[in-house]
């Protein structure tokens, strides 16, 4: 079964690191996971500017539901 979240992704600038996303104005995005049995998250989709898009495209992040996957 595989389940889905939301995750916001803000900009980051460390040492030796660094991301970057979002816009001009916004410093951020959010990407959708796909969560396995095991536990182990990979990003399926990103680039959405607001929660509320990403739910559109998603709601079954929102939900918790398990859905299963071949």
């Amino acid at each position: 079964m595989t389940r889905y979240a939301i995750l916001k992704i803000e900009s980051f600038e460390g040492s030796d690191t660094f991301v970057r996303c979002g816009t001009v104005d916004q410093d951020y995005i959010y990407a959708v996971l796909a969560i396995d049995n095991a536990g182990s998250a990979e990003i399926i989709d990103s680039g959405y500017l607001t929660h509320s898009d990403a739910i559109a495209a998603w709601p079954e992040a929102t939900l918790g539901k398990e859905t299963s996957s071949a």
